[in-house]
């Protein structure tokens, strides 16, 4: 395909023994790895001519490799085998540039970001991180290490790497600092130690794949030691921002969408949700008194930030700083060159998630500084 120097030969070999192959490529992530479920048909004298079918990515030999021994590392003895794809180590392989990573594929199996809206993300909340990650959350009880914010928070946030576009579109709600100023703010002010142990290192909405009302995590390339919370805090992002930065919208017939009912009642629900106020420990919202369209997104965010005050009980701002940490991240993306549309939900809600992070941390500092 001219796509890498892996060849279909090499996906071929991928796949020992079968006598044909179909393949279909899935949505491409923001990392750029190219993505296929790959359905073979095995040769004579296999006891079944037609097996599951398999996942098969490539992306570029280190990636492959970091991926492949996290699977060794911390997947296939520690998160049941029914919630995450079974890695075939004899069918994966690096070749001098890139690579190829083969699994079981997560067949009849929906993002969350399908499930949540709809139905509420509790029962999938519960069963990922109670069910699918209760391994790794033992290994951070038992060896009760710590580990502060500035440890990993460059594999979280790169300044160097936010869009313009996106601080420009902060800009119109009201954020002044750049982000080599909030990201100082940052390693300087969050000195709380963390609960450290396995993390997945990316999960969000798309990485956490939803098949018969259970949790089953994919794609582990980011999986290693950090702060217990960090997942929280990742998928609390990804549930009220990322979801609604995916929205399909049209200016020709909808409007301008930061002009839109749409946006201001999501941003309403927003600005309840991320804010720092002294005293409200762990930034926990209430119990929502009325039903509202937003249901799901306060109901998740006061589940995940329940979890997060229990994990961390000795500080009212810890969970308060990787937040911010991880809106900031959401103005890092498109990372693969996409150009970015300034009017388009995308880019509004990247701009707003910018400002929420600005805002947050300058209600600590300010909070700090008057104490």
């Amino acid at each position: 395909t001219g796509w890498r120097r892996v060849t279909a030969s090499d996906l071929r070999t991928s796949t020992e023994n079968s006598r044909s192959i179909t393949v279909e490529p899935l949505t491409k992530g923001f990392s750029g790895a190219r993505v296929l479920a790959v359905y073979a048909e095995f040769a004579q004298g296999e006891a079944a001519p037609y097996p599951l079918p398999y996942f098969a990515k490539i992306d570029t030999r280190k990636r492959i490799l970091r991926e492949y021994e996290a699977y060794d590392r911390f997947v296939t003895r520690y998160i049941p085998f029914s919630q995450r794809p079974n890695c075939e180590p004899k069918r994966c392989f690096a070749a001098l540039t890139d690579g190829i990573l083969v699994g079981d594929f997560v067949d009849d199996s929906v993002p969350l970001s399908d499930v949540v809206k709809p139905h509420g993300a509790r029962s999938i909340i519960h069963s990922l991180f109670d069910d699918a990650l209760r391994g790794w959350r033992q290994q951070a009880y038992y060896s009760n290490q710590r580990m502060p914010l500035t440890a990993i928070r460059s594999s979280i946030l790169d300044p160097g790497k936010i869009k313009a576009a996106h601080v420009e579109a902060a800009g119109k709600f009201g954020a002044t600092k750049p982000p080599t100023e909030l990201t100082a703010i940052l390693d300087k002010s969050a000195k709380h130690s963390y609960r450290c142990g396995p993390v997945h290192g990316d999960l969000n909405a798309q990485n956490i794949r939803v098949r018969n009302g259970e949790a089953v995590l994919i794609d582990f390339y980011k999986s290693r030691p950090g702060p217990l919370v960090a997942d929280l805090a990742s998928l609390e992002i990804a549930i009220c921002f990322s979801i609604e930065a995916d929205a399909h919208w049209n200016d020709n017939d909808d409007g301008l969408y930061a002009s839109s009912d749409r946006f201001k009642e999501w941003r309403r629900h927003i600005d309840e949700l991320f804010k720092f106020v002294p005293g409200e420990f762990g930034m926990v919202p209430p119990l929502q008194e009325q039903p509202c369209v937003h249901d799901w997104m306060w109901s998740g965010c006061r589940q995940l930030r329940l979890m997060a005050s229990y994990i961390e009980p000795n500080s009212e701002d810890a969970y308060a700083f990787l937040l911010s940490a991880y809106l900031l991240r959401m103005a890092m993306f498109p990372e693969d060159g996409k150009k970015i549309e300034p009017h388009s939900p995308d880019s509004v809600v990247r701009g707003y998630a910018y400002w929420c992070a600005e805002r947050i941390l300058s209600a600590i500092t300010s909070h700090k500084e008057a104490a």
